[in-house]
């Protein structure tokens, strides 16, 4: 065993609780048959509820009668979510406002971009089968 480096007392206390202990500071005396009897009859009847038990039926009474806290639909107060859910765009769990914006932006530009090609190669606003048959009589 290593040496301390500064010296401790060996401290031996007894709890003062301690009914059994024999050493100095023995501790109160206690009668054991008082302590651990069994509880009488007027004691049972007189027994404290508790709290929560009594919040139980209270809750279950009002049930019962129909006046139980009723909940109210949230309805959706943000105006931009409600906008872009007419648009067909939904926001993602982790997406905040700015991402979903930029999101719906990309989207829109890609379809106009798509657009515009189709404008500059002469083709928008006609049908595909027409654009095939010209494919196919071209080659």
């Amino acid at each position: 065993m290593r040496h301390r480096r500064y010296p401790v007392k060996k401290t031996t206390k007894i709890k003062a609780s301690d009914p059994l202990s024999k050493g100095k500071g023995g501790g109160k005396k206690v009668d054991l048959k008082k302590k651990n009897r069994p509880p009488t009859l007027d004691e049972i009847d007189h027994q404290m509820v508790p709290r929560r038990l009594k919040e139980i039926e209270e809750a279950k009474n009002n049930e019962l009668n129909g006046e139980g806290k009723k909940k109210k639909k949230k309805r959706n107060k943000n105006k931009f979510l409600e906008l872009t859910a007419k648009m067909g765009f939904q926001q993602r769990p982790w997406e905040d406002n700015q991402q979903l914006m930029k999101r719906i932006m990309r989207t829109k530009n890609k379809a106009l971009d798509d657009e515009m090609i189709k404008v500059k190669a002469g083709t928008a606003g006609r049908d595909v089968k027409e654009l095939e048959k010209e494919f196919d009589e071209t080659e």
